[in-house]
C-alpha cells in the first residue's frame, strides 16, 4: 500500500529472524555493517512497478518451504527472490546513471 518505510522494517526484521535462527548472529552483524547500502537498493527495488505483489509472492514462496521444512525449496525460492531483486537494482542503478 505504499508503505515503503514499513516493508523496508518488516524485510530487514525477517532476515535478522532468518540469520539468528540459523544460529547465524556473526553473519547478522556483517550484513548489519552494510545495512545502509541494502537499505538503499531495497528502497529503489520496492517502489518499482509490479514489485510488490511480485515480492509478496517470493517472500511466501520463502516462508512456506520453511514452513515445511523443506530446505532445498527455501534455498532456491531465496536465491530466485535475491536474483530478481538484483536485476531490478541493476536496472534501477543503470537507468539512474544514463539521466
Amino acid at each position: 500500500r505504499g508503505d515503503f518505510q514499513g516493508v523496508r522494517e518488516n524485510t530487514t526484521a525477517f532476515y535478522e529472524a532468518l540469520f539468528r535462527l540459523a544460529g547465524m548472529d556473526m553473519a547478522w552483524e556483517v550484513v548489519q555493517s552494510l545495512n545502509a547500502r541494502i537499505n538503499r537498493l531495497r528502497a529503489m527495488t520496492i517502489g518499482s512497478t509490479g514489485r510488490q505483489k511480485e515480492a509478496a509472492a517470493e517472500m511466501s514462496r520463502i516462508i512456506e518451504a520453511l514452513k515445511r521444512r523443506d530446505a532445498d525449496a527455501a534455498q532456491k525460492a531465496s536465491e530466485d527472490h535475491v536474483r530478481r531483486v538484483a536485476q531490478i537494482a541493476a536496472n534501477c542503478l543503470r537507468e539512474s546513471s544514463q539521466a
